[in-house]
């Protein structure tokens, strides 16, 4: 598989859009959202560690190494993802390495997959630095998927507290899109689900994605929903996520994004 992300001429990132076309939205916003943290906390040629946590064939690599002297990857060793560029083969329930030391973690689409969230929040706490971050992404609205290790969709509350839980504080939270990007992506689900059925009753063996009918009826929406997405509030492509505040939230989205940062001071987790 070639690599999602990729750099354009003009030194900005972007996903490729022939390699997951129907994930195209939402790989872009994990993409946005990821540049804008690291361009808010870190410094490009940093001295700093990175744990990409999760990894598999470590789709955001070409971003992230700009910005860290030396960086970790690691998934477990099952993962249905191409690991052959993996550092270290383990689990996020017991990490493999010292307490502090990592100054930030990188965990996208992952939690939804682990047995025991609050487990490998707590690994994730012990391994960071005190003052590190970690920006993780999770689907909210989202078909199973890796069956059967599909075990959670977690509200932004979930996060927070599962987040304090292991001494982290949330910085932000942002989601995946609204009401807008939740139609476009059930509607794709449908037009793929359909388009794969009749390929099966007529025995066409032609493929759809990559054909310029895929591209008119796929990429295209998801492009102009991310023109849009992407101008939101009168903002550019590296886009601050949201405060945690129930008014900013919509009812329906595809995920969240969240940057969560480990302090000195004891974070207090909400009681039932």
């Amino acid at each position: 598989m070639d690599e999602l992300v990729i750099k354009a001429a003009n030194g900005r990132f972007h996903v490729d859009e022939r390699q997951r076309p129907d994930s195209l939205l939402i790989d872009e916003i994990i993409l946005q959202e990821l540049v804008a943290f690291l361009e808010r906390y870190f410094e490009r040629g940093g001295s700093g560690r990175l744990l990409d946590a999760g990894a598999g064939s470590r789709p955001y690599l070409p971003v992230y190494k700009e910005f860290f002297a030396s960086v970790v990857s690691i998934d477990i060793p099952g993962s249905p993802h191409g690991i052959a560029g993996l550092d270290v083969a383990g689990t996020l329930h017991r990490l493999p390495f010292g307490d502090g030391a990592f100054d930030c973690i990188l965990c996208t689409e992952v939690f939804e997959h682990l047995h025991d969230p609050f487990l490998a929040m707590k690994e994730c706490s012990r391994v960071l630095k005190h003052g590190g971050r970690m920006f993780m992404s999770t689907p909210f609205f989202n078909p199973l998927h890796e069956i059967p290790h599909d075990y959670y969709r977690f509200t932004p509350f979930a996060i927070r507290h599962i987040a304090a839980c292991s001494g982290l504080r949330v910085v932000a939270i942002g989601q995946k899109g609204g009401e807008g990007a939740f139609a476009l992506m059930y509607v794709t689900y449908l037009w793929l689900r359909l388009w794969l059925k009749l390929s099966e009753r007529l025995g066409n063996a032609s493929p759809f994605l990559g054909s310029l009918l895929s591209r008119l009826t796929i990429v295209l929406p998801q492009r102009l929903y991310l023109g849009l997405w992407k101008r939101r509030d009168g903002q550019g492509d590296a886009v601050v996520c949201d405060e945690v505040s129930v008014g900013k939230f919509s009812p329906i989205t595809l995920g969240y994004t969240a940057v969560l940062e480990k302090n000195v001071a004891p974070v207090v987790a909400e009681m039932e």
